[in-house]
């Protein structure tokens, strides 16, 4: 009898789950039409409940404007530091003239790369991504669950560590580290809400965090549950009182830049090789924006070039007017080296205090601003 009772005073919204009036035209949780159906409870996806919602997707690839978006955003990320790198190092050799031509062939190896990613996406993926997505009280989960892309990303690390190639390594790592994302409502972080093309970007001061595909069955409850959780929890109200780390950011990436330009120079007038300002810009620049353990690399990095300017400035020459005289590298020294040698250890100090405040915690690179917004 009162199970009876129950069917004739209660329904279930079709859209969102959440119980309703049977004489409701519409639900008050997410406004959708009551169904003629909506007298049974709805059938939920497996593992969910009436306050968890999971759900698949097939992204399409080429005709979504954040995948496209987002690679492009790559590349041209990848044209400028490339650029910016070899521009340090041509500028620091004095051919100049050499820099137009180099970023012209960049732009056209970047051109290239993406119609290479726009081949990929069409006939290996066939224009479409299988994720998965999870609502719930503690948060959203995103999983990439299409196998093709899963394998690819392993296969771009391995083929890096068989050639030697450190940038598709990278590539690599980081396209994996992306397979799962996880926020919890306990982040800060705001939600964009976008009917038309069924998705909700969750997004911090700077950037997109996470774009939610949603089914055009179930976007109405996503959305609703997402705004009350950030109401509950919270979360947008911390996103308001947090402001953009991007200006401090760009002023440490400046900042490294400048103090990296005399270790360059060292290279030409006191013997150091190459590769060590090399890899010392990468790896702070790497410090700056991903992970502050590189801060000791970059320490390291430092103490090898001081050693290798330490070598050559106590070599022994033998003079060229008295050949029986034999003289130390830096009893020659002039104005000029030594000036040099001054900016690089005035940026050698800088670099050496910027790396132990990453390590410390008192410099927060990008990603550890990121996840820190996350929640996690």
């Amino acid at each position: 009898m009162s199970s009876s009772r129950t069917k004739k005073t209660q329904a279930f919204c079709t859209q969102c789950a959440a119980s309703i009036s049977i004489q409701a035209r519409y639900c008050s949780n997410c406004g959708h039409e009551v169904a003629a159906d909506a007298l049974e409870p709805p059938i939920l996806s497996p593992g969910a409940t009436m306050d968890m919602l999971v759900w698949d997707m097939e992204i399409p690839l080429l005709t979504s404007g954040d995948i496209l978006g987002g690679v492009l955003k790559a590349l041209l990320g990848a044209l400028l530091i490339m650029g910016g790198l070899m521009t340090v190092i041509f500028g620091s050799q004095g051919n100049w003239h050499d820099i137009l031509p180099m970023m012209g062939m960049l732009a056209l190896v970047t051109g290239g790369l993406l119609g290479v990613a726009a081949l990929v996406m069409g006939l290996v993926f066939r224009n479409r991504l299988r994720v998965r997505y999870s609502l719930d009280p503690e948060g959203i989960r995103f999983e990439l669950t299409d196998t093709t892309a899963r394998t690819t990303n392993r296969l771009v690390f391995w083929l890096g560590i068989l050639t030697g190639r450190p940038q598709a390594i990278g590539a690599g790592l980081i396209a994996q580290s992306q397979e799962t994302v996880t926020m919890t409502w306990e982040g800060a972080f705001a939600a964009v809400y976008d009917s038309k093309r069924l998705v909700v970007t969750l997004k911090n001061r700077w950037r997109k965090l996470l774009v939610v595909h949603c089914t055009p069955q179930n976007y109405a409850s996503v959305a609703s549950i997402i705004e009350r959780q950030l109401e509950a929890h919270g979360t947008s109200k911390r996103y308001m009182g947090k402001k953009s780390p991007l200006p401090g950011l760009l002023g440490l990436t400046l900042l490294t830049i400048a103090a990296c330009v005399p270790a360059f120079l060292l290279s030409e007038e006191f013997h150091v090789h190459l590769l060590l300002p090399i890899c010392l810009l990468c790896f702070s620049l790497t410090t700056v924006w991903l992970l502050p353990v590189f801060g000791y690399v970059n320490i390291g990095l430092i103490a090898l070039h001081i050693g290798a300017v330490i070598i050559d400035a106590l070599s022994k020459h033998r003079s060229y007017f008295n050949p029986s005289d034999i003289y130390r590298r830096w009893a020659v020294y002039d104005g000029d080296d030594w000036a040099l040698l001054v900016l690089a250890g005035l940026g050698f100090t800088w670099l050496t205090y910027f790396s132990v405040g990453a390590i410390r915690g008192r410099f927060r690179s990008a990603l550890a601003s990121d996840m820190d917004d996350m929640g996690e």
